[in-house]
């Protein structure tokens, strides 16, 4: 596939310095060799020499980086390989945690869900390994989610991030860093650390989400590329990929989001209320299940948003069939009207949260 077969909506970016990104025919051949190498657990025979220089330099350097924990650094968060652009700038505490940064405010402010996916933060490469792997990076070793199988097929080799400030990793302006999130399919981000400043004491440990620009892909649909063509298709407004990406922007767990434009009040506001919330747990209670057999997703209150199970059935009578979903939500479906209008009273509260 040449550059004048690629959707008009992807960002070739094979000639900026982070070299993970590429053509769409890189990024489907990695998406090959990742799948291909999924029986190789070289994880399994503990840190490598090169993650052990890594923990050993945080260590040494505890002195330092406990100077910038105070300080307020403003992020500029980038998806990568996607036009328009999509971006969030930040301003975030030096001592927040990697799992809290992700948890509490990256996802929320790009419009992720929280404690669905994998993901992992890295310094940013000066230059592309040898062996084609990603080598040490910081995430959730604890993770239960569908995607983190990939951890081991893509060579990541995960560090724990629970206690791993952000200070530890970057003290400079101008320093860089990768955050990926959803393992399978591969969503890249580019942090920039824009500003460091001190914060007065009013201000020290705020958290905020000041701007941003475009809306994030839905969630499982594929990665940046078909996103890219899902784009494509929207802009010509009619066709078999238009009416597809329809229906995923409607049924996609983080429908909120993917499903709307981007409004800063409304990100704000939802950044917010996570932070108000405890660290998502890791265990089966509190995760996303996805049944292949059947094809049902079904999602637990994640922290705030208190997603209703999505079923391929009349919340109603139980039956399949030619069924049409609630349009509000976009999640509940039913096989007639009656059964809209006889389900309503139950279902409002929850649809009306969902929307909002």
């Amino acid at each position: 596939m040449g550059k004048n077969d690629q959707p008009e909506h992807f960002y070739d970016s094979s000639d900026d310095e982070l070299f993970e990104d590429g053509s769409g025919e890189e990024v489907q051949d990695r998406m090959q060799r990742i799948m291909m190498s999924q029986f190789d657990r070289s994880n399994d025979r503990g840190p490598s020499k090169e993650a052990k220089q890594i923990l050993k330099n945080i260590e040494s350097e505890k002195s330092e980086s406990s100077n910038y924990a105070n300080k307020s650094y403003k992020l500029m968060i980038y998806l990568k390989n996607i036009r328009p652009k999509v971006w969030r700038s930040v301003i975030v505490p030096g001592s927040i945690t990697l799992r809290t940064l992700h948890d509490k405010v990256l996802a929320p402010a790009m419009g992720w869900c929280r404690n669905y996916h994998a993901y992992y933060f890295r310094l940013y490469p000066k230059s592309q390994r040898r062996d084609g792997k990603v080598g040490p990076a910081f995430g959730n070793t604890e993770a239960q989610s569908v995607d983190v199988f990939h951890v081991t097929t893509s060579g990541v080799e995960l560090l724990d991030d629970k206690n791993i400030k952000l200070c530890q990793l970057v003290r400079e302006v101008g320093q860089k860093l990768v955050y990926m999130y959803d393992l399978g399919d591969s969503f890249l981000h580019k942090i920039i650390v824009e500003e460091i400043n001190t914060p007065t004491s009013t201000q020290i440990g705020v958290v905020e989400l000041v701007d941003g620009e475009g809306r994030v892909p839905p969630e499982d649909c594929g990665g940046i590329y078909q996103f890219a063509e899902y784009l494509d298709a929207e802009k010509k407004g009619s066709g078999k990929k238009f009416i597809e990406f329809q229906k995923e922007r409607q049924n996609c767990l983080n429908s909120s989001f993917a499903g709307k434009e981007f409004s800063i009040n409304r990100q704000k506001i939802h950044v917010q209320h996570q932070l108000k919330t405890a660290l998502s747990k890791q265990d089966d209670s509190n995760m996303v299940s996805f049944s292949f057999s059947t094809g049902v997703t079904t999602k637990p209150d994640l922290e705030g948003l208190n997603y209703m199970k999505r079923k391929k059935i009349c919340a109603v009578c139980n039956k399949g069939g030619d069924l049409k979903a609630c349009s509000l939500c976009h999640i509940v479906l039913y096989c007639s009207k009656e059964h809209q209008v006889e389900d309503w009273n139950k279902h409002k509260k929850e649809c009306r949260r969902i929307v909002n």
